[in-house]
């Protein structure tokens, strides 16, 4: 739908709390972990990263995407 900046805060949120609750290797953390990480590649795609924040998580799954990126090409 394009509504980048909406969505980003609630995974960061999401994930706060599985992180908490769960763990990181819980599989409910790490589906969430899998669906954001899917969504910021559709926003990369879409040439909407300026439109997200500078939150310490989505910039490092950014960074993620963009070297994996670099090495399948």
């Amino acid at each position: 739908m394009g509504r980048y900046s909406e969505a980003e805060p609630l995974y960061v949120r999401a994930l706060a709390i599985l992180l908490k609750q769960l763990g990181q290797e819980h599989p409910n953390t790490q589906t969430v972990i899998d669906n954001f990480a899917t969504f910021l590649g559709k926003v990369l795609e879409a040439g909407r990263a300026e439109q997200l924040s500078d939150h310490p998580l989505t910039q490092a799954l950014m960074k993620a995407l963009r070297e994996q990126n670099t090495q399948e090409q």
